[in-house]
């Protein structure tokens, strides 16, 4: 893979890009592909942010079954100016 190859990967990884139709897409076919080399004692964990998790559950519960889940894990965040007080 190239430098410029490189860049567009990370771009489309990581800078936000996505529209929610294609990244919800894209999802499902990678939680589809997961669950086909999953055994029936596997665990996921999803890392997701308040403007897409709400969504991913959803396609989870289709893919994996709601009985399936567990929990919910939210973060306490603050920002820097809170935590000088």
């Amino acid at each position: 893979m190239d430098l410029e190859e490189l860049k567009a990967f990370e771009e489309k990884m990581y800078g936000d890009i996505w529209q929610k139709e294609d990244y919800l897409n894209w999802m499902y076919e990678n939680l589809m592909a997961i669950k086909s080399i999953m055994s029936e004692t596997s665990g996921i964990f999803m890392h997701l942010d308040h403007h897409i998790g709400h969504y991913v559950k959803i396609l989870m519960d289709e893919v994996f079954g709601e009985e399936g889940f567990i929990n919910e894990i939210i973060w306490l965040t603050t920002s820097w100016h809170e935590t000088q007080r």
